[in-house]
């Protein structure tokens, strides 16, 4: 699906599928398809194992970006999320991307302690659009 979706965002199509999911790229590794939550401009998406793109990442400090979003390309600062906000931005990511709990192994009804811990395992990366 990602080499289907990535075609339909560089494309005049690309409605079809820019309202979840967005290109990503970091410095030095392969650009990823992945969907993401947007609120204002700061964008909260998932590194994948299959995906080295949030590899790239240090984990105590930010790397620059390049976004291709709802049509257009942008960039920005991307940092993993830690504490409070890593909780508030995992609830708000799949509340957007409802599919993502099973990629994540947690329920739909899985209690607020259940999506902490889960999103404690996967690499949730913040990136702030300039």
């Amino acid at each position: 699906m990602s080499a289907l979706t990535s075609l339909l965002l560089r494309s005049p199509l690309h409605r079809l599928r820019s309202g979840a999911w967005l290109i990503v790229s970091v410095d030095g590794a392969d650009p990823a398809v992945v969907r993401y939550h947007r609120d204002g401009d700061r964008l909260v998406v998932l590194g994948g194992a299959s995906q080295d793109w949030w590899r790239a990442i240090p984990a105590d400090g930010t790397a620059p970006v390049r976004v291709r979003l709802g049509g257009g390309n942008r960039s920005g600062e991307a940092a993993f999320l830690e504490g409070d906000a890593l909780d508030a931005a995992m609830v708000a990511y799949l509340h957007t991307n409802p599919s993502a709990w099973s990629d994540l192994g947690v329920a739909p009804t899985a209690t607020g302690h259940d999506v902490a811990a889960a999103a404690r395992e996967a690499a949730v990366v913040a990136i702030d659009l300039s």
